[in-house]
């Protein structure tokens, strides 16, 4: 059948795949960019890595973009800071981030007027 490719390459353009529910709560995938113009989260979509994009202005030094990444995920979602760890990528940018307080259902629901078009 024309335009049915068995080799196409099929990546998840929906960002809520980037949010999973686990029995210790909800954590998100994220792409990190430290040292951006400005703060931003949720910042977009990367359908390549299934992650959220995150944009802080802090650098990657001693932490501080770490710290800058809970904050700004504690703001956006209306949550203490102390309800958001990095559970993994404390070096990397692509980072696993463990939500507890919200279920994913209630994530999406905050995130969704970041992203108008779903």
């Amino acid at each position: 059948m024309p335009g049915d490719n068995p080799f196409r390459c099929t990546m998840p353009d929906d960002w809520t795949s980037a949010i999973s529910e686990t029995a210790t709560g909800t954590v998100l995938a994220l792409s990190v960019t430290p040292g951006a113009k400005k703060d931003l989260f949720p910042a977009g979509f990367n359908p390549w890595r299934t992650s959220l994009l995150c944009h802080v202005r802090a650098v990657a030094v001693d932490g501080r973009a770490n710290q800058a990444v809970i904050s700004l995920i504690a703001a956006t979602l209306a949550l203490p800071c102390s309800a958001i760890t990095i559970l993994s990528g404390m070096r990397s940018s692509r980072k696993q981030v463990l939500v507890t307080g919200f279920d994913r259902a209630t994530i999406i629901g905050r995130l969704r007027p970041f992203f108008p078009r779903t």
